[in-house]
């Protein structure tokens, strides 16, 4: 698992430089192909800068689908707020927790502790999202239901369980001449007409829960719940391909709703720490599930807008019907105003001011 684990990090560090290069980064996924001016429009010559809040998240759920019982754990999330920009092939984005907003509710659902790497790549023929989350803090979301004579009113809080969540996802976009995710989600195109595109591609993933007790509580409701299986530590990883449709309907060129959807299937493998019996495991077939969504206003030089990112995986438990998932995503608000340029920045340019600057 450390060996995966430390794959998947690789892995995400170079997309990080990727991102960040933006010599290399065009030559290898070839992102200025042409595209239908009368579909998009394309502002990536101009500075777009935006002010958003965001809420990021990560869920974990253990289902018996034999009883049709689910325990749902979910953190105490936060809502950030910054501002951010896009030039060319970067962006920076600056998120800020403000406490007078986040630290109110700690008595009903518990503190939540974390760091959340999650980020999405747009480009012209490629979409690739990974993630690298760290969260410690969690509720149980349907405590009344799942907890035996559990006040409706209440939430089981475990501040001893926490979660590394390491994975990549990526999809070829088929239409990319007509069709731009980069207008809905990231904001420096402009999509004037509906269009979709098939997608295709594939995704891994490592996820590692721990806990100081059963992750399963002694006192739960559901008799026989995973075949009575108490863990306080799971190990899952998954590898598979995947594909799916994405979509923007306009209206009268500047009001959009987007939606995409893809499906995967792989294999993977569980590995259950129990408290008081040996280690259970199982290598089976995976399913994962990716949706985005978005409504907003776009238009040349503002963007107003609601954006939603969802991964959800499940892992076999090897017991009758049980399941082991987690799901990620990001909920965001973006306000965007566009700048246009008297003259582009260049690596040159941007040489020459600090030469300026020494002499």
């Amino acid at each position: 698992m450390r060996t995966f684990n430390f794959f998947i990090l690789i892995i995400l560090t170079t997309i990080y430089c990727l991102q960040a290069t933006d010599t290399y980064s065009q030559k290898l996924f070839s992102n200025e192909s042409p595209v239908d001016t009368t579909y998009i429009i394309d502002y990536t010559d101009r500075i777009t800068a935006r002010l958003y809040s965001s809420i990021k998240f990560t869920n974990v759920y253990v289902v018996d689908n034999s009883l049709d019982e689910t325990l749902h754990y979910k953190p105490n999330d936060n809502l950030n707020l910054g501002f951010g920009a896009n030039y060319k092939f970067i962006g920076l984005n600056i998120g800020l927790n403000f406490p007078f907003i986040n630290n109110r509710d700690h008595d009903k659902y518990g503190n939540t502790k974390y760091l959340d790497l999650q980020s999405h790549l747009y480009m012209r023929k490629h979409v690739i999202d990974f993630i690298g989350q760290f969260y410690r803090g969690y509720y149980l979301e349907n405590s009344d239901h799942a907890i035996k004579n559990f006040p409706k009113d209440k939430y089981y809080i475990r501040p001893d369980i926490k979660t590394t969540s390491l994975g990549l996802v990526y999809n070829y976009v088929f239409n990319h001449k007509k069709y731009s995710y980069r207008a809905a989600f990231l904001q420096n195109e402009w999509q004037k007409k509906s269009a979709g595109s098939f997608l295709l591609g594939g995704n891994v993933y490592n996820v590692v829960t721990k806990a100081d007790s059963s992750i399963v509580p002694s006192n739960i409701n559901y008799v026989n719940f995973i075949d009575s299986v108490n863990f306080n530590q799971s190990y899952q990883f998954g590898l598979g391909v995947n594909g799916g449709y994405a979509h923007t309907f306009v209206i009268k060129s500047k009001l959009f709703f987007a939606i995409s959807a893809t499906i995967g299937v792989g294999f993977g493998g569980v590995r259950l720490h129990q408290e008081t019996e040996a280690s259970r495991e199982d290598i089976d077939v995976t399913f994962t599930a990716q949706l985005r969504g978005g409504f907003g206003y776009n238009s040349e030089k503002y963007y107003v807008g609601v954006s939603y990112v969802n991964l959800l995986s499940q892992n076999q438990l090897g017991i009758p019907e049980a399941w082991l998932g987690f799901s990620t995503g990001n909920f965001r608000v973006n306000l965007v105003r566009r700048f246009t340029l008297n003259k582009p920045i260049t690596l040159e340019s941007v040489k020459d001011l600090f030469r300026k600057k020494e002499q």
